[in-house]
Parts: structure tokens; C-alpha cells; sequence
């Protein structure tokens, strides 16, 4: 068997001094529409009252923006999403892999920041087949302590992909019956309110109760956030890799730059499903990120893509070729806690993406 993350770390630690176009700041609170089903006759979904959720606050280089402002002239000048896209050969799979999350059920990181967290730690559970498994609470109060005596931030307002599976990496997981039965940092469940539970984990608490993933779990780095916006990267061959991967059973994390966060679902406007639950590029967030103005981060999951779906954006524009995503606001926003993201606007705001295997 391979060991976990053996080729990852080298990918991190080569980059870890180096100056990232993006940084991550204070986290960004909004309230986003929830649905619920409608009687048959009335339609599908009704919105009723909104959920508090919390984005990465992210800053961009002038090196950034200049890029962003060159890939949307590529994107106007031949969107991918108005052609049928094709791959090579006839690989089974080759326009509409969905993995799904292996009885992973959706995820709730409530009012805090911590959608790096439970995205990769949802991955892995999928990747474990063993349902839900991992601790968020456990792994979230050790990144207090980490945070207080390093330069990592703790995950509960924010932090990386690579980030959160390096702390995994190093110290390995506690179990969901472990967080309950023993808890961790005074604390036995994630907290539904916007307070830190009980307090930071020291390591050798942690160490204790933890378990190793070093035989069962690993990871890649498709996209560092050192080279997101860099001439060399091309979003294309990012895609691409995404793809590949997903047609050979492996989900992958990624970070991604939401704008037009007042618009429909924090900026998801287009319909696939349902309504707001597909990230589409329109005027009005093109509008926004020529402004820079009104935008956050966050990390989810991709379970899926399909070459040939279509999502109606809000001027009644069709954009074909989504991702599937499962995101982490519970199972009452979007399509039962699964969104959808057009190829043109991962291919513009991607910031990072990690490849999450299952060793068998």
C-alpha cells in the first residue's frame, strides 16, 4: 500500500514560503434562502426562511486580478458551455461520471468558517466507505492549539485544502463515537451556535483518541493556490484532471472564489435542479468581479460532472457542462445539499483542488 499523502507533502512543503495571490482573511457572514418541497400541484420547491452561513474572507494580488480580467475576455470570446464538449476515445464514462458520496450524508458546518474542514473530512469518510465517520469537532479544537503555537489557522474561520489533510496527515483523525463517547477540548458535538465549544486540544489529547488514516487514505494536489492565477496555469488541463480523476473513482476538494454572493444562493443564480442551485457566469457577476466587489471563498466537494446538463441561468440563457457538488449547509439548501457548478466558472475562480483516493 501506498503511504497517505507521500506524494502531497512534497507539493506542499515546496511551496509553503512562497508569497500566494490569494490570502485568506475575516470570514464573511450571509444568509442564504432554504427550500422545502412543495405539494405536487404546486411545483417543486417553495423558499421559506433564510440559514446563516459563513465564507472565507480571501484577498487577490493586482496579479490575480489581471488574470481573472484576461480569462473572462477568453470565456466571452468562446464559452465552453454553449459547445458540446468531447474527449478523446470511448472511455466508459468519458461525458457523465457521478460517484455520489458513498451514504455520506450532507454536512452542516452551521455559522462558522470551517467549509475546509468538513469538505475534506466528508471526502475522506466517502473515500472510507464507512458512512460518517470522521470528527470535524476533534479536528477543528486541535487547530486551536496548532493555531496558537503556529502560523496555520485553526479551520474554525477558514483555512486550505491542504491545510486541513497536512493536520490529518501529521496527527490522523478521532472518530464520530470517539467525539461523543470521550469528546474533545470539553466539548461532545459540533455547536449549532456561533460559539467556540469548550476549548483548544492539546496534541498529546488528541493523540489518544486518534487513529491513522496512513494504510487507508491519500491524497493529490491538482492545484496549488500558489499557481491558481499564474500564466503557466492552464484552467483547461485543470478540468481536465478533475474529470480523469472522477472517472477513475476518486472525489476531489477544491477552493473556489464565489461572486454575487446577494444573488440567489451566495451567488448561485442558475437552475438545474431547482432554482439557485448552479453556479453559472451572467452578467451581473461578470459585472462584480470587473468591480471586485462582493465575494468570498469556499472549499466543497466534486462528486460528479456531466458534459451534456444544462443549467438556465436568470435571463433564461442555457450553459451546458456542470460539476456535481455536494456542499456542507445542510440538506435544506440547494438540491438536498447538492449544488452544481458550470465548467466556464470553475475554469475562472478555481483557487485550489485536492484529489482524495481510497487505497485499496
Amino acid at each position: 500500500m501506498r503511504p497517505i499523502f507521500a506524494v502531497s507533502a512534497l507539493l506542499v512543503t515546496a511551496g509553503a514560503f512562497a508569497q500566494s495571490d490569494i490570502e485568506i482573511t475575516k470570514p464573511i457572514e450571509k444568509n442564504v434562502p432554504i427550500h422545502q418541497a412543495k405539494p405536487q400541484t404546486h411545483g417543486v420547491y417553495q423558499s421559506i426562511p433564510s440559514q446563516p452561513v459563513t465564507l472565507m474572507g480571501v484577498n487577490l494580488s493586482e496579479q490575480a486580478w489581471t488574470k481573472l480580467d484576461e480569462r473572462i475576455s477568453d470565456v466571452a470570446q468562446s464559452p465552453s458551455t454553449l459547445k458540446a464538449p468531447s474527449c478523446e476515445g470511448k472511455q466508459v464514462g468519458c461525458f457523465n461520471t457521478q460517484l455520489g458520496m458513498n451514504n455520506v450524508p450532507v454536512l452542516n458546518q452551521g455559522p462558522h468558517g470551517a467549509c475546509a474542514t468538513f469538505a475534506n473530512t466528508a471526502a475522506i469518510d466517502a473515500a472510507l466507505n464507512r458512512g460518517e465517520y470522521t470528527s470535524q469537532l476533534c479536528h477543528l479544537q486541535l487547530g486551536r492549539k496548532l493555531e496558537k503555537y503556529g502560523y496555520n489557522p485553526s479551520g474554525w474561520n477558514g483555512s486550505l485544502g491542504p491545510i486541513v489533510l497536512g493536520q490529518i496527515q501529521a496527527f490522523g483523525v478521532v472518530s464520530k463515537r470517539t467525539e461523543a463517547d470521550t469528546g474533545c477540548g470539553g466539548a461532545t458535538s459540533y455547536p449549532s451556535d456561533d460559539t467556540l465549544p469548550g476549548k483548544e486540544m492539546s496534541l498529546k489529547e488528541f493523540h489518544e483518541v486518534s487513529e491513522s488514516l496512513s494504510e487507508t487514505i491519500g491524497w493529490t494536489s491538482l492545484l496549488d493556490i500558489h499557481n491558481a492565477f499564474v500564466d503557466k496555469t492552464d484552467p483547461n488541463h485543470t478540468l481536465a484532471a478533475v474529470k480523469n480523476s472522477l472517472r477513475q473513482k476518486d472525489r476531489l476538494t477544491f477552493g473556489v472564489i464565489l461572486f454575487g454572493l446577494d444573488k440567489g444562493v451566495a451567488g448561485a443564480s442558475g437552475e438545474y435542479k431547482v432554482e439557485n442551485d448552479t453556479w453559472v457566469l451572467t452578467p451581473e457577476i461578470t459585472e462584480d468581479i470587473l468591480k471586485r466587489k462582493n465575494y468570498g471563498g469556499h472549499e466543497m466537494i466534486i462528486t460528479g460532472y456531466n458534459d451534456f446538463a444544462v443549467a438556465t441561468d436568470p435571463h433564461g440563457y442555457q450553459q451546458r457542462g456542470l460539476l456535481t457538488i455536494r456542499n456542507s449547509w445542510g440538506n435544506k439548501i440547494g438540491n438536498g445539499g447538492d449544488f452544481y457548478m458550470s465548467y466556464d466558472y470553475f475554469k475562472l475562480l478555481v483557487m485550489e483542488v485536492q484529489r482524495i483516493r481510497g487505497e485499496e
